[in-house]
This record gives C-alpha cells, sequence and structure tokens, in this order.
C-alpha cells in the first residue's frame, strides 16, 4: 500500500467524505446512502489507525519464548481527531448499528 501524507488534504477529504455521506444517510437512509456512509467511515479510519500506531513484535527468551506485540502511540492528534470525528457523527452510527443488528436478526431469521 502507498503510503499517505498524515497531515493534509488527504486526511481532510476524507472527513469531508464522512461528513457528507452522514449527511446524506440521515437526510435519506437508504441502502445506497448507509453504504457510501460505511465505505467513508472505514477509510478514514483506516487511514487514522495506520498512522495513529506503529505495532512491534517482541521475542522473549528463554526455553519457550513468548511473542509480546508492543502498539506505540506515534500520532496521538490524528488518534484524537478521529475520535472527533466518529463523536460528530454518532447519529449516523447508531442508524447503521441498528441496520447491522437487523440484518443479523433476519439472517437468524432465516437460517
Amino acid at each position: 500500500l502507498a503510503e499517505e501524507p498524515v497531515g493534509g488534504d488527504n486526511v481532510e477529504q476524507l472527513i469531508a467524505e464522512v461528513d457528507e455521506a452522514g449527511k446524506a444517510l440521515l437526510a435519506r437512509p437508504n441502502g445506497d446512502h448507509l453504504h457510501r456512509f460505511r465505505e467513508a467511515v472505514k477509510k478514514f479510519l483506516v487511514l487514522a489507525v495506520r498512522k495513529s500506531f506503529r505495532v512491534h513484535v517482541v521475542e522473549g527468551r528463554g526455553a519457550h519464548p513468548k511473542l509480546y506485540v508492543v502498539v506505540e502511540k506515534i500520532e496521538s492528534r490524528l488518534d484524537e481527531l478521529a475520535r472527533h470525528v466518529l463523536a460528530a457523527h454518532r447519529n449516523p452510527l447508531r442508524l447503521l448499528a441498528q441496520v447491522e443488528e437487523l440484518r443479523g436478526l433476519l439472517l437468524d431469521l432465516k437460517t
């Protein structure tokens, strides 16, 4: 995957996409708007997580070494921004959760 700049148009563009998709979903809650909102949030979160954290795997020592995973926060401002974006879009996210819950119930009934 190509590296994207953290600070700049890409993050702001993704936030704008989340905003637009969230407004469209609230205005007309249909499958297309739901899918567009879900994809916008997913793209934003993937970038935020990838740029906010670094993962290291460290091997322990001894006869039965364990693997340790160390997660390091490298971009706290982007992590904080992600929290604010998600908080600002609480209503569409609740709608998305309800749709997912209903979809799960329908699948349960189907089987």
